[in-house]
Formats: C-alpha cells, structure tokens, sequence
C-alpha cells in the first residue's frame, strides 16, 4: 500500500502474488527475512512482474507482525545488484516491527470501537440505567435511561458526581459499601434511593461487577434498576405482618383472660350448686328422713297426719328447688328461636328471684337461628341484670330489643347510681368488678360489641350490638 521508486500509478494498485512460487508466499512462509542477490538467478521462487519490469536485480523482504499474526511482507529491492549487509536486515526489519506495532494497534482501536459501539447500542435498549466506572468508582459512561431519570445530562453523573444524586440519608452508608467492596474486589449490590427528575426518591437496587485483565480491576460494569414499587409493597406486607402479629398476640392475651375468667365462672356455678344442694336440698332432704321417721312413730292418726302433712310442704320446697335449679342451668325457654319469648321468662324469672322487676320492649320476630348465640345473648343479657341487682341500688330496670341492618341491638337500663366508664378502658381484665370485660370478649367472638353509656348519680345503659349469623372470623 505504499512504496518509493515504483512507476508512477502503481502505489495502491498493483497486486504482488502470494502464491508459493512468490518472494512475498515464500517470505511468509519462512517467516524471516529473505534475502535476494540476484532475481535472475534466484531458484526459490520466480519474480513476479512488478519486479522485472522494474529491472530488480537484488531485494530484501520480511514479515510484518501484527501481534501474534502475519500482516503482510515489508521488502526493500535495488535495479542493481548489492550484498545486503547484517545492518541492512536489522533496519529493515525494524520498519516492519513498527509497522506490525502501527496495524496492530489500529486493529485493537477499531475492534474496541466496535465493541463500544455494540455496547452502548445494548446500553441505550435496556430500561435499566447502565454505568461504567473506573477501578477509583469514578464513573466514565452514563447511558440515556440516567438523563429520562434524573433529567440532568450524562455529563453531570460522571465522577462522584453521582453521590449528589443519592438520598442524603443514603450517602455515607453507600460510601462506606463501595469502600469495602472496592478493597475486596467482591460484587456490589445494595439498594438505595435516587433522585428523580421531578425531585422526589424512589427506591432502586445498583449492582456492579469488576472486570478484571491480568487479575487487576481495570473498570467497573454495573445497572441501576428501580425497585421502588417492590419497596413500598414489601413495606406494606411487613406492617400487615406486624399489626397481624400484634393483633394475634392481643387476641391471645384475651382469648387467655376470658378462658381464666370463664373458668373461675364455672367454679363459682360449681359452687353456687355445690351450695344450694348442701345448704337447701341436702337440709330437706335430711327433713324428710327425720319427718319420715316420725311418722312411723306415731302414736295417733292425728300426729301422723300432721307429720305426714309437714313432709309433703318439704318435699314441695324440694321439687321447686331442683326445678328452679335445672331452669337457671338451662331455661327452657331458650329452646326455642324467638328472643321475646326468652326476655320475658327472664323478667319473670328475675322478679321472683331476685325481687327487680323488669319492663321489656321487644320486637316480635326476632329468630336467631343459632343456638350459640341465642344461648350467649340471654346469658349476657341475665349477667346485666345481675349487676343491675348488685350495684345500681334500684329494683327496677328495662330491656329493648330490635333489629337494624341485620344486626341485633339490646339495651339494658336502669335509673341507678351510675359509674365513670372511663374507668374500664385499658382493663383488660374480666375480673373488673362487673364483669364487662369478658361480656365484651364473649360478643367481639360472634363479631359484637357492647357500648356503655353512664354518668355516676345519673343511670346506666348498656346496649349490646351483634349481627343476626355467627361472625365467621
């Protein structure tokens, strides 16, 4: 491709054989100089053309290498017939190393052309930002997707330019991983917030990885993805995870409360019977016996039919004892579906017994078909009463029932001395003196709840609130 001494025309156009026959083939296959004294009587391979018509009577020629590859043949040739000296070969062969060095290097130059080329064309495809950075981290390349993000030029992120792009709060720390990761020559990974072109952070994972040449870092290749979506998602499911946890570990804590309390209430029914059957019925049934035996020890009709009389009134007092006892453990009002029919005999059932009358305003077609929480309900609603009778210091109270919205609602209320609600809140404990803690357990079971309305000298109203089916959670 070039020479001197050559017709003029002929630089850049003219072909030289390669062929075995040929100084040039011949030179490449030796692959050393090749020294020529005499063309005309040269028997390794025959001149070509360009030579002879030249007049060349001696030559030099030599490989040119290009690394490890042949490029092409370097040749020097005279018109006249000369010795080449040891000198001649080395200078000779010294042009063509530099040639060799020249085409090589433009070689490497245009394959790393093309392969930035090729790179940056991937680079500008993907929606992840693509960064190249020096083995100091400092940036060298920023693809497009940097600008669409942030809404500055490439230009701005290159060095540690980019840190100022970084959550203020992320900074140091992400200084402090590229610092490690650096003095490791490990993979880089770690999320992080960046700034966005409209100002605000949004969460993205930066990954990097060195590229290494003879076991030296000698760049870094790393993408930017945003994860901002995935943050805030996994953020929402680790607080739904934290209030879940707290509010199965509140729940069991009631669960817990209201089993103890439920428990001491049927030791304290246990005792109750235990007492009524010790204390009523065992006294007449012993009466009975003692009666018993008078009789047979009477003397006259008379004195026998007076025993006989006396055993008849205390076994009635035992008939209505065990009756009143197997009501209160199971009315069997309560076998039915109409709640009307159950406050009623409660009413009733609460005079007699305990001397409160009780007024009830009931709608008519109240079924509730579940037998839990009919059985629930009317023990609650007796619990009330209770309490009524224990600390309201009145003998009178009312019951209202009605349906709204499928949901039940019961007042019970009475013109008593009233307490301070504000009392009860924060206690957890069924055991609160009026055992309101554990009736709201119970209800928040079948999804209801129980509001309190009292002012101290002023009354009380309780309203208990629970849909008509059995709540499902």
């Amino acid at each position: 491709e070039a020479g001197r001494g050559w017709q003029e025309g002929l630089v850049g156009t003219a072909d030289v054989p390669t062929g075995s026959d040929s100084q040039a083939g011949y030179t490449l296959r030796a692959s050393e100089p090749v020294l020529v004294d005499d063309l005309r009587e040269e028997t390794r391979f025959s001149g070509p053309a360009l030579l002879t018509d030249h007049g060349v009577a001696s030559g030099l020629s030599t490989v040119i290498w290009a690394g490890q590859k042949p490029w092409g043949v370097f040749g020097t040739h005279s018109a006249e017939r000369r010795a080449f000296s040891e000198q001649d070969v080395s200078f000779v062969q010294a042009i063509a190393n530099l040639l060799g060095e020249a085409a090589a290097r433009r070689h490497t130059e245009a394959a790393l052309r093309d392969a930035k080329e090729r790179f940056e064309g991937v680079a500008e495809t993907v929606p992840d930002i693509i960064f190249n950075a020096d083995p100091s981290v400092q940036v060298t390349y920023l693809n497009q997707r940097w600008t669409e993000w942030t809404g500055a030029p490439a230009a701005a992120g290159l060095g540690s330019n980019w840190s100022a792009y970084l959550h203020e709060s992320d900074r140091d720390r992400v200084a402090e991983k590229w610092a490690r990761v650096r003095e490791d020559g490990t993979f880089y990974e770690d999320r992080q917030r960046l700034r966005t072109a409209d100002g605000t952070y949004r969460w993205v994972i930066v990954r990097a990885r060195p590229v290494r040449q003879d076991g030296e870092i000698v760049r870094w290749l790393g993408t930017v993805t945003d994860i901002d979506d995935l943050v805030h998602a996994e953020q929402t499911v680790k607080a739904l995870n934290e209030t879940l946890e707290g509010r199965v570990r509140e729940r069991t804590e009631q669960v817990r409360a209201l089993a103890s309390a439920l428990t001491l209430a049927e030791q304290h029914e246990r005792r109750r019977i235990a007492q009524i059957l010790h204390d009523d019925l065992q006294q007449m049934l012993y009466g009975l016996e003692l009666t018993t035996q008078q009789v047979r020890r009477a003397e006259t009709e008379a004195v026998r039919t007076r025993f006989l009389d006396q055993f008849n009134e205390i076994l009635d007092r035992a008939i209505d004892t065990t009756r009143t006892l197997t009501v209160e453990l199971s009315p069997p009002v309560l076998r039915g579906e109409g709640l009307e029919d159950a406050l009623r005999w409660l009413a009733v059932h609460m005079e007699r017994i305990h001397g409160l009358t009780v007024e009830v305003a009931a709608d008519e077609q109240i079924l509730i078909e579940s037998e839990d929480l009919r059985v629930l309900l009317f023990q609650l609603i007796r619990e009330l009463l209770f309490n009524v009778v224990k600390h309201a210091g009145v003998d009178h109270a009312r019951i209202t029932a009605a349906v709204k919205e499928e949901s039940i609602m019961i007042g019970i209320e009475d013109d008593g001395v009233g307490f301070d609600p504000a009392a009860l809140e924060g206690n957890n404990r069924p055991d609160d003196g009026f055992g309101l803690v554990s009736v709201r357990e119970r209800l928040r079971l079948f999804g209801g709840r129980l509001d309190i309305e009292s002012t101290p000298g002023e009354g009380t109203c309780m309203t208990i609130v629970t849909p008509l089916l059995p709540h499902s959670g």
